[in-house]
């Protein structure tokens, strides 16, 4: 009885791993062959990677911190709005130096400024998203991560598939606001779903916020190992190279994330039977 309990939850968080993939599969199919030439998957790829490093800084510095502390019951209510508080305070942060230094990294990237200052609205639009996720993680509310999860990643697909009905030779501006739209709609409904009856705007907590800050420090490290992996040969190759070689590799590194994730499902299935031939 106790593995059915805890077997439908898994059962959600293992949809939810799906969900990137299907994501991807629709970047290849759906968004490559339609855009205006494979520089324009470039910029996508340049600017989407300056987010998720940002968001990746976040989640391993406040939010994996907070999840860490407010798991505690008595803990919750203040460690969720210091978690809140912080999270936004360093998107503020962020925001104002990517407006600032944009002039000088569009051009060490080769993109436009406008281009680069659009990660301040992708910022905007995945905050609830992601922060709202974190709080039904630690919850153990796995439906409802994979509702949020398939809002953003299958609303995504839906929108490219909306967009090239539309019209063809895409931009990367028109599939970032693709992005942006999804990732508002499924930070509407965290916002719906709630924080677990916290006033997450209430007075600011001076402790919570330092025991969250210290732990995000000591594992920081680990976490800007995470980033820099998942983000830096990107940005190295736009800088060294140009959108256009940006583009072929990251569509390249799609094919080969899907392709590792089918070839370990089968794995998975088949391991048991060859070994018993």
């Amino acid at each position: 009885m106790n593995l059915v309990r805890h077997l439908k939850p898994f059962s959600w968080a293992l949809a939810s791993r799906i969900l990137p993939l299907l994501y991807g599969l629709s970047l290849i199919l759906i968004i490559i062959p339609h855009l205006s030439s494979i520089s324009e998957f470039g910029r996508y790829s340049l600017v989407f990677q300056i987010f998720t490093l940002i968001a990746l800084l976040n989640k391993s510095l406040i939010l994996n911190p907070m999840v860490r502390f407010a798991s505690d019951p008595d803990d919750y209510d203040r460690m969720v709005r210091s978690g809140l508080h912080l999270s936004l305070l360093f998107y503020i942060i962020c925001s104002i130096v990517v407006w600032l230094v944009s002039p000088i990294a569009a051009a060490m990237l080769r993109i436009e400024v406008g281009d680069l200052r659009f990660v301040n609205l992708l910022m905007i639009a995945f905050f609830f998203r992601d922060f709202g996720f974190f709080i039904q993680q630690i919850r153990y509310r796995t439906a409802r991560l994979f509702i949020i999860e398939a809002t953003y990643f299958i609303g995504s697909a839906g929108g490219f598939i909306c967009l090239i009905l539309s019209r063809d030779n895409l931009t990367a501006r028109e599939v970032l606001c693709v992005n942006a739209v999804m990732a508002a709609a499924s930070s509407l409904l965290a916002l719906r779903f709630g924080f677990g009856g916290t006033r997450v705007f209430g007075r600011f907590n001076a402790p919570a916020v330092s025991k969250i800050v210290k732990y995000g420090l000591y594992t920081l490290p680990i976490g800007l190992a995470n980033s820099f992996m998942n983000s830096a040969d990107t940005l190295v190759l736009g800088i060294i190279f140009n959108p256009a070689v940006v583009g072929v590799y990251n569509g390249a590194k799609q094919v080969y994330r899907i392709f590792s994730a089918i070839t370990q499902a089968v794995g998975i299935l088949v391991l048991p039977y060859a070994s018993r031939l």
